[in-house]
């Protein structure tokens, strides 16, 4: 089984609306919709009965980007904004000589990455990974490496660093073993490493490799190994910022065997790695950046087979905060369960480590079922010939001619399912006493949340206030309540986001510091290198004057040897001819 090819994507808004995406049995890619609570809504079929592969990725501006491959080669690019969808054709590839694998889309910094692998139908064990990236102006395509599959072929994985930079594993065979290689992607060179550096060690076989990279820069990378007629866990990381770059630091697992198919997260602040043994699904967790490790009990007898892996992407502002994750095991079948994702935020699902690990959407919490369907268009686009296709999209909000009238999904019924955090500033007042005091309040409340200036505590307390009144709306008593509870959880917001402020000025001293212990740093390293120079001359002068010595201790010898045993007319002859040699 390779993990890759039960793939599901799952995207989540800033709004925390969310969609996921899989492949149907019908080769069909179906897109179900939930609601910022996580409640299903409705399903939609994209593109026709031909999809080979798929992948999806959401940008910045929370707009959803899907690529897919039909049995007919089209490289057919989506966009999905304003509650619409667009597409056309990229490039048409040769999948009747060629076969295409591991669809890879991330949209990073305004640019669009495609990571694909090739392989000739001739020689299906030699293939290609290619990056395809784009900056609104132009395509770029590189080959990334050439890798024979060997016995048991497994996806590559890449992972984006902080800078842009990306960092990619693969396995290859090296005199007949399986091994793991890593390589990157300078982002100011915008080149591929020349030389991928194999990162598994010994004469044994290693498969699935992974890598991840956490919120302080670190690489981690793992995979499985063949002992003794069982497969184990390595894990390795790196860091990226420190002295210590382009160094791979081992570090032991618990002990395991028949393992595979590991992949790495973190949440709130725990790295765990979940991997398959004996058909279960397991666990190890570090609480220190992957120093030491331990098993994690709290989930048994959950069937690995039943599962998929899940690329996980999310704009919502407590997600980003809270957890990291790339891929995470889980199901998609009746209702939604990511599996070891106890900090994933859900309203009434936010658990604690080591409590329940599961978080389920319900697919069965609603009756509405328009499923609608997208058909592909013939639209010949080669990458080269029209860079700006995806961005003249964008200005045009997507409106683009290769999309029927019934593709465009209709806004009717759906901003009921919107954020409950939108305040009707149009609302009539009440003639009501008592409803005119509280709308007083209401009003006063509202301009004190504006002068927060700190969004993230701002988004928080409007959260907060817009959930308390559609809870405690009922009678007026409760809203006095809600006021009183407003107001309390409003003043301490206040004072934290004032101490935050007061906090600018030493964070900035901080940094200052920071800065001139950097540049402390780097004199020690210039000086440490002429150190270094300096001892490289003297090992070299001392090596030198080693061979006079020796010279020098073999010609005494041979002097002692000659006074020993020549007679006396001779010696000074013999002597002379030693140093005249």
């Amino acid at each position: 089984m390779d993990s890759f090819s039960n793939k599901t994507t799952f995207i989540k808004n800033s709004k925390s609306e969310s969609y996921s995406f899989c492949l149907t049995g019908k080769n069909t890619i179906m897109c179900n919709y939930f609601n910022d609570k996580g409640e299903y809504i409705r399903s939609l079929t994209i593109g026709d009965q031909n999809i080979l592969d798929y992948d999806a990725d959401i940008d910045h501006e929370n707009i959803i980007h899907l690529l897919c491959l039909t049995k007919e080669g089209n490289l057919t690019y989506y966009i999905y904004r304003d509650e619409r969808w667009s597409n056309h054709v990229l490039t048409k590839l040769d999948v009747k000589s060629n076969k295409y694998n591991y669809l890879t889309l991330k949209t990073v910094k305004n640019k669009i990455h495609i990571f694909y692998s090739v392989s000739n139908l001739l020689n299906y064990n030699l293939y290609t990974i290619k990056h395809v990236v784009s900056d609104k102006r132009k395509w770029d395509k590189n080959n990334i490496i050439s890798t024979t599959l060997g016995k048991n072929p497994h996806a590559f994985y890449v992972a984006f660093d902080k800078t842009g930079g990306i960092h990619l594993v693969y396995q290859d065979i090296d005199k007949g073993k399986q091994h793991i290689y890593y390589t990157s992607y300078n982002t100011f060179l915008q080149k591929w490493s020349k030389s991928p550096e194999k990162i598994s060690d010994g004469n044994s076989d290693n498969y699935s490799p992974f890598i991840f990279i956490d919120n302080n820069s670190s690489i981690h990378v793992t995979w499985s190994t063949n002992v003794n007629n069982s497969t184990e866990l390595i894990y390795k990381q790196m860091s990226i910022l420190s002295n210590s770059k382009h160094v791979w630091k081992q570090y032991k697992l618990p002990k395991s065997f028949n393992c595979s198919y590991p992949i790495i997260m973190q949440d709130n602040g725990v790295l765990k790695l979940l991997y398959n043994q004996n058909n279960l699904l397991k666990c190890h967790y570090s609480n220190n950046h992957g120093y030491t490790w331990n098993a994690d009990e709290s989930i048994t007898n959950i069937d690995f087979e039943s599962l998929e892996i899940i690329k996980f992407s999310s704009n919502y502002t407590y997600d980003k905060l809270r957890m990291k994750v790339n891929y995470i095991y889980g199901k998609t079948k009746n209702k939604i369960e990511l599996y070891y994702c106890n900090s994933y935020s859900n309203s009434t699902n936010v658990n604690s480590y080591g409590e329940d690990s599961t978080l389920y959407y319900d697919f069965n919490s609603s009756n509405d079922t328009n499923i609608c369907s997208l058909k592909d268009k013939e639209n010949q686009k080669i990458f080269n010939s029209n860079p700006n296709q995806i961005n003249k999209a964008k200005n045009d909000q997507y409106n683009i001619n290769t999309v029927d009238k019934e593709n465009t999904i209709k806004k009717t019924h759906y901003n009921q399912y919107k954020e409950n955090d939108l305040i009707d500033y149009n609302t009539e007042p009440l003639k009501n006493k008592d409803d005119l005091q509280s709308q007083n309040l209401n009003k006063l409340i509202l301009e004190e949340i504006e002068q927060i200036e700190n969004e993230a505590v701002k988004e928080f307390i409007k959260n907060t206030k817009s959930k308390l009144d559609l809870l405690l709306s009922n009678t007026s008593i409760l809203k006095e309540k809600s006021h009183e509870i407003e107001n309390i959880i409003l003043n301490n917001v206040k004072e934290l986001d004032k101490k935050f402020i007061k906090n600018k000025k030493f964070s900035y001293e901080i940094k200052n510091c920071l800065c001139s212990l950097e540049k402390i740093f780097d004199k020690y390293k210039h000086d440490n290198k002429e150190i270094s120079e300096l001892l490289s001359s003297i090992e070299e002068i001392y090596e030198q004057n080693t061979i006079h010595i020796v010279n020098i201790q073999n010609k005494i010898q041979q002097i002692y040897d000659i006074v020993e045993n020549t007679p006396a007319p001779n010696l000074l002859k013999k002597i002379f001819s030693i140093f005249n040699k």
